[in-house]
């Protein structure tokens, strides 16, 4: 009867930490890289480096002069878009993730993993990289913070 009960509890216990995993994929609000037309760059060099942009119509997008054109293909009236820049050593890879809170649905966390290449012989050139995500419409009250980590 003794062992009964441990198996119930270790099968308790599993169920409860596979709960929390599938909580926390909940979570990551989907994303879709965004490129610019062909023809068009980033105006990076007006805007603050690893400040994040959020930009919810085609006005904001003109008025912060994020791009060289105005022939832009975001649908502002279904989606978000997001926006910064960075200096980074070259890189191995990036991973960028959007994360909804279940406390505070009004709150995401927008981040950023980068693994660069281990170069020891010389200083390698600094690399700019842009991050520009298309999400789903967010709330006007929603706030975004960003987080970029180095591994």
């Amino acid at each position: 009867m003794g062992n009964f009960f441990r198996i119930i509890i270790i099968v308790s216990c599993f169920t409860s930490l596979m709960a929390c995993n599938d909580d926390e994929e909940e979570n990551i609000v989907s994303t879709v890289n965004y490129k610019l037309p062909e023809g068009c760059d980033w105006n990076y060099d007006l805007l603050k480096i690893g400040k994040l942009y959020r930009v919810d119509n085609r006005e904001e997008f003109i008025s912060l002069n994020l791009a060289d054109c105005e022939e832009i293909d975001i649908d502002f009236e279904r989606h978000t878009l997001l926006y910064y820049w960075f200096l980074t050593k070259p890189l191995r890879s990036i991973t960028t993730k959007l994360f909804q809170t279940h406390s505070a649905p009004n709150l995401y966390y927008l981040k950023t993993e980068i693994e660069t290449y281990l170069i020891v012989d010389e200083e390698p050139a600094q690399v700019i990289r842009h991050v520009a995500l298309i999400v789903n419409k967010l709330d006007k009250n929603a706030s975004v913070e960003l987080s970029v980590v180095e591994k």
